[in-house]
């Protein structure tokens, strides 16, 4: 599929594009070679570098949509859905040059992942030195499988995080993370890894996030250095029931004596 002549009608006023490709189930195909998939999405990069704002939703095809933000010079915002089906990055072949070189995009300063459980090392191939506002969402699409069962954190969660913006040399000033559960044995220190190596946080938002209480020790006095010493706004929306040893008053209580904003 090319979409060149569709692109090329656009009035040239445009600056946001909101792209949804149809699904395509990768099992219901019997494809050559499932490790190779065909780019299918091209945008002509005058076009391109006009957007400012873009929402992508393509269903399981990872490579054309890489190629398609690796000319997004000009982007300030980008909201990625991930859609029904997997979206492979681990199966993009080595010599696709930004497998190695990563993808820039050094005006953006918000990226929204959109049911972010099938996105796989999406962050490993980005960039992106202005960004200050990260938004994961962890929620399944309406009747993939139950979408009450809130996703358990992957193990390389927080490396992904820390790594991600290590490599982009970026300053976050806000967080969101959604429907998302840290109560494994393993995982119990993993949000506060991440937020550890965010010193320069002043929003964080947790909704509909299930942690262990006890092991969560963001106003903690007793820590030799505190956790995000710069947070200004500490919102925990939508909180399930049942988190073990949580007691929000404690919590507001630690955060009104360091002037932090807190809504539970």
């Amino acid at each position: 599929m090319l979409l060149e002549g569709t692109f090329s009608r656009l009035p040239p006023a445009i600056t946001s594009l909101d792209l949804r490709l149809p699904g395509v189930n990768p099992d219901a195909f019997d494809l050559p070679d499932p490790h190779w998939p065909t780019p299918c999405l091209w945008i002509p990069q005058p076009i391109i570098h006009r957007f400012n704002t873009l929402r992508l939703e393509v269903n399981g095809e990872a490579t054309s949509a890489l190629m398609v933000l690796q000319d997004c010079a000009n982007l300030e915002t980008l909201i990625f859905d991930f859609g029904r089906y997997s979206f492979k990055c681990k199966n993009i072949p080595d010599n696709i040059h930004f497998r190695t070189n990563g993808i820039s995009l050094p005006k953006l300063r918000a990226l929204r992942l959109e049911h972010a459980a099938a996105c796989d090392d999406f962050l490993s191939f980005l960039r992106t030195p202005s960004l200050t506002e990260l938004d994961m969402s962890f929620k399944p699409i309406i009747g993939t499988f139950d979408e009450c069962e809130v996703e358990e954190a992957p193990a390389q969660f927080g490396s992904n995080i820390v790594s991600f913006v290590e490599r982009s040399n970026c300053k976050l000033f806000r967080l969101r993370i959604h429907y998302l559960s840290f109560q494994a044995n393993s995982d119990k220190f993993i949000l506060e890894n991440v937020l550890s190596n965010l010193p320069t946080l002043i929003h964080l938002t947790l909704d509909e996030v299930t942690f262990d209480g006890q092991g969560f020790r963001l106003f903690e006095d007793t820590l030799s250095t505190p956790l995000l010493p710069k947070l200004e706004v500490f919102e925990l929306l939508n909180m399930p029931l049942l988190i073990p040893y949580f007691d929000p008053n404690h919590i507001s209580a630690n955060s009104s004596r360091r002037g932090t904003q807190t809504s539970v």
